[in-house]
């Protein structure tokens, strides 16, 4: 395989990693033969910023993408500035690639699966693939089993969910990330309505409480409390939930998107679908910077302080992302993803124009 050929693969792999509400955070530029990752501001609210967790959740997903399509060029990998973004790592492009790994991209049949699962029971071909799994011993993978911890877990992500769906600042994001329309799908980023589990006129529901006003409205009927069930019984209902935890900092962040990326590839192989929840994760930071609406403060310090409980973190640990895991009884239309030339610049190219 020939530079230009792997470079080409290694842009595609890059805009095929996973991003909060599809929004691609990631700006890919290409010099001396090197190919650095920077922040790239998104549309609208830039909810995360460079250096928020989500962000470095997702440019972790990234490397590991890349690493993957340049085993290479893994161990010369350079992290330069997680907490900026300018850039956040950079990786060579190597002359060559090998025929056999030329034939292996896992990664691009990667995607989420938001619609409920069979309660199938993990094989143990699963298990034993995904089981203890740790990234430069920054952060791991835990396996929630048995009923109670799922349950409990799901008890938690609820409160999460009810939080989350009376702050303004997210409801707001989030209904800026939907897109409606073929025309919206087709622009490359955000969340296709036919990506979501929703029960029949739901897409007309979710178009009526775009406005504030009408959901802040709904809430003080109880909304939230219902959307938030809907949300933790899938969770309930699935077969396993993965955890990934490990070190509270800007490295642990980056090292758990990696993680996340490599399991959630090695589960679509094996045939079982994925769906992250990352809401407790988003609120015990709301939690820690008071961004948080109205009286939630003290239901989510419990609910994190549960959640710390059944994990068994230790101090300077937090969960980093919360994965659905079960057999799939629909495939999902895939996310589509920005056109190459807004998330990938050449240098080289410049020099020669």
């Amino acid at each position: 395989m020939d530079k230009q050929h792997l470079l080409d693969l290694a842009v595609e792999a890059a805009r095929m990693a996973p991003s909060a509400d599809n929004s691609q955070p990631w700006q890919l530029r290409l010099l001396d033969q090197t190919v650095s990752v920077h922040h790239r501001p998104t549309a609208g609210t830039d909810l995360f910023g460079a250096n928020g967790h989500a962000t470095l959740i997702s440019i972790g997903s990234v490397a590991e993408n890349l690493c993957q399509i340049l085993p290479e060029s893994r161990a010369s990998m350079t992290v330069c500035d997680l907490k900026g973004g300018a850039p956040y790592f950079s990786i060579p492009i190597p002359e060559h690639a090998t025929e056999k790994f030329a034939k292996d991209f896992a990664l691009f049949t990667r995607g989420t699966n938001r619609f409920p699962y069979a309660k199938t029971p993990p094989s143990a071909e699963l298990l034993q693939a995904i089981s203890e799994q740790q990234e430069e011993l920054l952060v791991r993978t835990q396996l929630l089993l048995a009923p109670d911890k799922r349950k409990a877990f799901s008890d938690i992500v609820e409160t999460c969910c009810e939080a989350r769906f009376c702050n303004r600042e997210l409801h707001e994001w989030l209904m800026a990330s939907l897109r409606f329309s073929k025309t919206d799908i087709d622009r490359g980023d955000g969340l296709a309505l036919n990506t979501i589990n929703l029960p029949p006129g739901g897409g007309l529901f979710m178009q009526w409480i775009r406005p504030w006003h009408r959901m802040n409205l709904l809430n003080k009927m109880g909304a939230f409390k219902l959307m938030a069930i809907n949300e933790a019984q899938l969770l309930r209902n699935a077969p396993l939930i993965i955890a990934i935890l490990g070190e509270d900092s800007p490295n642990g962040a980056f090292a758990a998107g990696k993680l996340m990326e490599r399991v959630w590839i090695q589960l679509n192989q094996l045939g079982w679908a994925v769906h992250p929840y990352y809401v407790v994760t988003d609120q015990e930071s709301r939690l820690q910077s008071r961004q948080l609406p109205g009286d939630w403060e003290k239901p989510l310090t419990e609910a994190i302080n549960d959640a710390r409980a059944l994990l068994c973190l230790k101090p300077g640990e937090r969960l980093h992302m919360a994965l659905r895991v079960g057999k799939p009884t629909k495939t999902p239309p895939r996310s589509l993803r920005l056109p190459v030339s807004q998330i990938f610049t050449s240098a080289e190219n410049d020099r020669q124009s």
